[in-house]
């Protein structure tokens, strides 16, 4: 039995923020082997960052996920200066 199956383009602007952020996660927990990855983003407290993981190797590797297409400059700095800050301890 053969099955056929088209699949289309993703439409990235037809997912929520959880779904993209979902999505992402899913992404990079099957493309990589890690000693943990952890999805925060709807935690409230993540500091900026959505996906948190160590590598096998030992990096910690920080994922901030945003919608492109609503994203404000002003947003972007307050992320990135949030995600940097001296205040939360290392990243």
């Amino acid at each position: 039995m053969s099955f056929t199956r088209t699949v289309g383009p993703v439409r990235f602007e037809d997912f929520g923020h959880e779904c993209f952020e979902r999505l992402v996660f899913a992404y990079h927990a099957r493309t990589r082997q890690w000693r943990r990855i952890q999805w925060r983003g709807l935690g409230g407290s993540d500091r900026g960052r959505d996906i948190f993981g160590t590598t096998i190797e030992g990096n910690d590797i920080a994922i901030l996920c945003a919608n492109y297409r609503q994203l404000k400059d002003k947003k972007v700095i307050s992320d990135v200066d949030k995600f940097s800050s001296k205040e939360h301890g290392p990243h």
